[in-house]
């Protein structure tokens, strides 16, 4: 292909050109997908996530970025299920930490970083988790967090505490280890 057949190439399809790169480096770094999942599958499932990313870097003026959920250093595959997409800011200061390990590290008052919708939504996704496997679901404690739920929900302005998290989390168990 010539240079300006290329060029128009990549910005007629740039969601697919920046899954393909994204490959690319994940591989570059030791990067996995599932077994018996041919590559180009892998990389066509992540073609919207990648769109997602820059429709949100363009809609807010902030970039975002897709990152892995385990890392592939700490042996995450490079499959959708194990991507997110993310503020750069939380991505920078997330590193090589699992989602597990960020929530750990705000309910032990460890994160240095800001509460973002990233947080909030690991906070939710194991809050919910919880609450679901209580046994006991009018107990005060469950209800607490389903209200706590229930605002981060529905009000996109409200923006919790790490103070307010880690209330929530050890007020419906008291020694939390998250799973």
């Amino acid at each position: 292909m010539k240079r300006k057949q290329m060029r128009n190439y990549r910005l007629k399809h740039y969601d697919a050109t920046a899954a393909w790169s994204a490959w690319n480096s994940a591989r570059d770094r030791g990067a996995r997908v599932p077994e018996g999942t041919p590559i180009v599958d892998v990389v066509t499932a992540t073609i919207p996530i990648y769109r997602e990313a820059r429709e949100l870097s363009r809609a807010t003026g902030e970039r975002w970025e897709v990152d892995h959920i385990v890392p592939i250093q700490r042996g995450g595959l490079h499959a959708v299920h194990n991507l997110q997409v993310v503020r750069r800011s939380f991505n920078s200061a997330k590193r090589r930490l699992t989602n597990d390990e960020v929530l750990e590290a705000v309910i032990a008052g460890e994160w240095q970083h800001d509460i973002g919708p990233e947080v909030l939504k690991i906070a939710k996704d194991h809050l919910v988790e919880l609450v679901d496997d209580r046994e006991e679901q009018d107990s005060l404690e469950a209800l607490a967090a389903q209200g706590f739920l229930h605002r981060v929900e529905t009000d996109p302005t409200y923006q919790p505490s790490i103070e307010t998290i880690q209330a929530v989390f050890e007020r419906l168990q008291g020694n939390l280890t998250v799973h």
